[in-house]
């Protein structure tokens, strides 16, 4: 399903009256990934760009913080998943100093 959601993301970049411009992408494939339920939206958004840069070169920094109309930037994406891993990583952690002496029980009978 990943492969599916790059491929949208390369649709969106090689047709400009789809994606309207390097502001709009990020909005675009967020929509896509929220409309499919796919996963790895960072994953997506970096091939994207790659791929922008690759076809169009360079966006200058202003760009990536420019919004287009009501839509999230490319900064305010990358945000918004840094912040979504970060909680990942906080309930991963939770969850193991949780229940880590149960686990420590159970490697026990591993070792």
């Amino acid at each position: 399903m990943l492969y599916l959601c790059i491929f949208y993301a390369f649709f969106q970049i090689n047709f400009p009256d789809v994606a309207n411009n390097f502001q709009h992408i990020p909005q675009k494939v967020k929509n896509y990934i929220e409309t499919k339920n796919c996963s790895g939206e960072g994953d997506v958004l970096k091939a994207a760009e790659a791929y922008y840069i690759k076809l169009h070169g360079q966006p200058t920094e202003i760009e990536y913080h420019q919004q287009y109309h009501s839509n999230e930037t490319w900064a305010n994406a990358q945000e918004r998943l840094q912040e979504e891993y970060n909680r990942l990583r906080e309930r991963t952690a939770d969850f193991f100093y949780e229940y880590q002496e149960e686990y420590a029980i159970e490697w026990e009978y591993i070792d």
